[in-house]
């Protein structure tokens, strides 16, 4: 490890980096997908297990994407519930 805040991540056992990003923001997930390929498959397990947490079942990955976390990201956006401001 060369003491790098993502070296320190990427050196958890992957279950527990998993629970650990599950944790986080979506914004955080999604933006942590983005900017850390080595910690991509983590990522993907994360939103897999957020998926999973929502009681449905996990869909199968649409032939049209290349990676769960761009999905896994979209299908939790969707789950979201909206916030409208009062006033409006």
């Amino acid at each position: 490890a060369d003491g790098s805040p993502g070296a320190m991540l990427a050196d958890l056992p992957p279950e527990l980096l998993a629970a650990v990003l599950r944790s986080m923001r979506l914004s955080d997930i999604g933006h942590l997908a983005y900017a850390s390929r080595p910690l991509l498959g983590a990522v993907e397990a994360a939103l897999q297990l957020r998926a999973q947490d929502g009681k449905d079942p996990l869909p199968r990955l649409p032939a049209c994407e290349e990676s769960w976390a761009p999905f896994l990201l979209r299908l939790d956006r969707l789950r979201a519930p909206t916030v409208v401001a009062a006033g409006d």
